[in-house]
């Protein structure tokens, strides 16, 4: 299992600049779980107002397509034992346990989520089914047991991790044999092929990364530290729908900060699901 380095849980200031684009095999220096805990403590609210309760870049129209494709790609069932890693307001959590009858351990860095993601299972009448906490995904094994969870979720949640090979050890560890991991998030495009845009291309990764406080890793490598702990591979691929953007704008709008690349966006970073299973 590999060693969290002590830079994962220090506070941002050591003026390295992360690259904008991440090899995903690597830490990023200059980018810590503190400054992605604070940018959730104070945009939560903006993600409330802009997306709902789903805190979801990539999406359908309609918020229940988005569940359901999301249900179907995790392979989720009655009767599971579910991590949400990078939980947000317990949206997802909520709508898997009441329609998936599955019982979810929601992780969150922010304590503003917490609290708000606790109301709204007790809204909901769901405290026999949905815990949520504060916690680090670096460092699973200190929250839970070992082969304890039938699925762990990363919703669009594993590109705020300063390093991912820990994370995904952290998550084999937890994971019961048999049990599977379900990531869904974005990656950035290849423009090695396309030099005369390389210093726009990384400009525009670059404010993406600083908006939304992620450092996005390129396909390959994000495939590779996937399969590293020795996950065998269901799938690789792009969601089944037709995405909409206005959700993402709002946030924007009310978070008062705009990516706004000079590229475009569908050119710049593109949507992927992973489906892995721990063998036994």
């Amino acid at each position: 299992m590999s060693v969290i380095p002590p830079s994962a849980q220090a506070s941002p200031g050591s003026g390295t600049t992360p690259p904008p684009v991440r090899d995903a095999r690597q830490a990023v220096e200059g980018h810590y779980t503190a400054g992605v805990r604070t940018y959730y403590d104070e945009n939560t609210q903006a993600y409330l107002d802009g997306f709902g309760e789903i805190f979801q870049g990539s999406r359908p129209a309609s918020t229940e397509d988005l569940m359901r494709h999301i249900a179907d790609g995790a392979r989720l069932h009655g009767g599971l034992r579910v991590l949400d890693a990078g939980c947000g307001v317990c949206g997802p959590a909520t709508w898997l346990a009441r329609h998936c009858d599955v019982t979810v351990e929601a992780l969150t860095l922010s304590e503003v989520q917490v609290q708000a993601g606790r109301k709204r299972v007790a809204a909901q009448g769901l405290p026999d089914k949905v815990s949520v906490r504060v916690g680090d995904f670096h460092r699973l094994t200190d929250l839970y047991a070992e082969n304890s969870f039938d699925r762990v979720l990363f919703l669009e949640s594993i590109c705020h991790a300063q390093d991912y090979r820990a994370v995904l050890h952290q998550a084999w560890q937890v994971l019961k044999p048999g049990g599977l991991l379900y990531i869904k998030d974005f990656y950035g495009q290849d423009f090695r092929t396309r030099p005369e845009l390389a210093e726009q291309h990384a400009a525009d990764m670059r404010k993406l990364n600083e908006v939304y406080q992620l450092v996005m890793p390129d396909l390959a490598s994000l495939v590779d530290v996937v399969l590293e702990p020795g996950f065998k591979l269901h799938y690789v691929r792009e969601p089944a729908y037709e995405a909409v953007f206005e959700p993402w704008l709002n946030f924007e709008q009310r978070m008062g900060k705009s990516w706004s690349p000079e590229i475009s966006y569908l050119e710049l970073i593109t949507a992927v699901e992973i489906l892995v299973r721990k063998p036994g």
